[in-house]
């Protein structure tokens, strides 16, 4: 969206609010007149919707007591972290980062651990490869029955955005899931004029939820073992009765 540089004329008390509401959000004066000016004329600027999901995941995540939410992240952004039942049970970073180009607001979805283990690194490669492959089912599964749609949201093929590289020797031919040396990347592609900032915020909670049910399972199963298919597609069917 283009923008136009003037000049305002403010009291002294009005500014002084503006002030202090740009310290409490970290927003720059113009950012925060311009979102008010927005909202106030019912212009969908894209903070004005980072903002909305960003505040609705926060509130939700800080309800889930097996999550630690990130405080003094940027206004686009949501981070928590969380930890695998693993050895030592390392700590799992996931960051959300939004961004819009006309109608369309993508989700970058990134996920690290500080490991320097390669042992876990490729537990984790073929955790997502097995998930992707199961994602990829089951979508597959849900258009050919015409089923309801899914709690979860249509992640975008790698080949689709390609914004970061992943050699055949990192995921193999895992379909929604880049790595690219440290993160693990999704992204998420929602019609802004068509999906509230509500429906954005459940989906990609319970993406989150959903996968981080996942790795656990995973690593609680002899890290994949035979089992793991099967009780993922459990977790799945159980997601899918929950959100009914």
């Amino acid at each position: 969206m283009s923008k136009s540089i003037i000049s305002l004329v403010l009291s002294n008390a009005t500014v002084s609010k503006v002030d202090r509401e740009c310290a409490r959000t970290g927003k720059s004066r113009s950012q925060l007149i311009d979102d008010l000016l927005a909202r106030h004329y019912g212009i969908d600027l894209p903070s004005i919707r980072f903002s909305e999901i960003v505040g609705m995941l926060n509130e939700r995540m800080a309800m889930l007591h097996t999550v630690s939410v990130l405080q003094d992240v940027a206004d686009n952004a949501v981070e928590f972290r969380t930890a695998l039942t693993y050895r030592y049970q390392p700590k799992i970073l996931f960051q959300i980062q939004f961004s819009m180009t006309e109608q369309w607001l993508t989700a970058t979805l990134r996920i690290s651990t500080r490991t320097t283990s390669s042992a876990l690194l490729s537990l984790l490669k073929d955790f997502f490869m097995r998930l992707d492959n199961m994602e990829v089912l089951k979508l597959h599964m849900a258009r050919r029955e015409g089923m309801a749609k899914s709690p979860l949201p249509e992640a975008m093929t790698v080949e689709s955005w390609g914004r970061v590289k992943s050699m055949p020797s990192d995921l193999g031919r895992a379909p929604v899931t880049a790595f690219d040396g440290t993160r693990f990347i999704r992204q998420y592609r929602f019609n802004a004029l068509e999906t509230t900032s509500e429906e954005v915020a459940d989906l990609l909670l319970n993406t989150c939820k959903w996968i981080n049910r996942s790795l656990n399972l995973y690593f609680g199963r002899e890290e994949g073992g035979p089992g793991f298919e099967p009780s993922l597609e459990k977790l799945y069917f159980e997601l899918m009765k929950a959100n009914r």
